[in-house]
């Protein structure tokens, strides 16, 4: 399987964790439709009261009345399950369904019958794959951002992978409930394992979870933030810590300190703080990649500032960071 993803990792031989475009897309269209409890309900009623003709396009596109299995078959044999981003999916589709397994031996046979009557009908004719395209590509932007932060899915595939390094079996990632913990899916995902095609993706439309086994894929997937996961408090301070790291040197920030009231080149620096050029340049330019400080030429002297507002975005990102999970509760 290949994938595009920052966030696929293989966590154990065998285990597979990335966030995937078609999983999320699959919950959103059948949130959407109502067969899904979304993580926010009151997202998909905005959803569905902003797009109502795409709402309605969807619901007319397959008179079957089945789930839209079908997407997560297409990803499994185009090799695009695991891409964060739904283009290189879209692309494949356009060109046809692929070829590999559909035994789809999670789901019921009705299902089952009608995903493959979608998948024979998607390979026989290119206008109806190229408005399938169009319908989900609409969606998936309607649905941007909706559903919550991309970063949730990152921490969550963090979380997921630490707790997998430290020997926890797939399932024991899940809940109780989770339908993939049920005794009749063990042995699927035992195989799986075995053969390296289990696939661990969190989801930010959703709540609850599946099991699909979508062909060479078997996926698993559940909400993408387990608020009292130690792993993902991990994950955030991390992200914290990155971006104060440029805050971390006090010689470093009474330079940027001194920049915000009074510009001036390096050269008056070194002579204000007393210290050598060439320590002043290097902490001018660390502060610059961070983009705190911005330069600009005045005569043969070459200026320093600092726009407030940049110093002000950094320490508010690294507080909204700090505090997702207190206003999680």
């Amino acid at each position: 399987m290949e994938s595009d993803s920052s966030t696929a990792v293989v966590a154990e031989p065998g285990v597979v964790v990335s966030y995937s475009a078609a999983v999320e897309l699959t919950w959103i269209l059948m949130s959407v439709l109502g067969k899904h409890t979304s993580s926010d309900e009151a997202a998909v009623v905005a959803l569905r009261a902003e797009h109502p003709d795409l709402v309605r396009r969807i619901e007319s596109f397959w008179e079957d009345g089945a789930w839209w299995g079908e997407l997560l078959v297409i990803a499994d044999r185009t090799g695009t399950f695991l891409d964060a981003d739904p283009e290189r999916l879209f692309a494949k589709i356009l060109e046809g369904v692929g070829e590999g397994p559909a035994n789809l031996a999670t789901e019921s046979e009705a299902d089952r019958a009608a995903v493959l009557a979608r998948l024979e009908r998607l390979a026989g004719d290119p206008r109806l794959r190229k408005r399938y395209v169009a319908l989900l590509r609409e969606l998936w932007t309607a649905a941007e951002g909706r559903f919550g932060d991309p970063g949730d899915a990152d921490a969550t595939v963090s979380a997921w992978r630490e707790r997998l390094a430290a020997g926890a079996s797939p399932l024991e990632l899940f809940g109780d409930k989770h339908v993939a913990r049920r005794p009749e899916w063990a042995q699927a995902v035992r195989e799986a394992t075995r053969a390296g095609t289990l696939v661990l993706s969190p989801v930010l439309c959703c709540r609850g979870g599946h099991i699909v086994a979508a062909g060479r894929t078997v996926s698993i997937a559940a909400s993408a933030i387990e608020h009292d996961s130690l792993a993902v408090r991990r994950f955030y301070a991390g992200e914290v810590a990155g971006r104060l790291k440029v805050l971390s040197d006090p010689t470093r920030v009474a330079l940027l300190s001194q920049l915000a009231c009074d510009p001036m080149s390096v050269t008056e620096l070194a002579h204000v703080f007393d210290l050598a050029q060439p320590t002043v340049s290097i902490h001018v330019r660390q502060l610059r990649e961070a983009g705190l400080v911005v330069a600009r030429k005045e005569g043969g002297r070459t200026i320093y500032s600092v726009p407030h507002d940049r110093v002000q975005a950094l320490l508010d990102e690294a507080g909204d960071l700090l505090l997702r999970f207190c206003r999680a509760k």
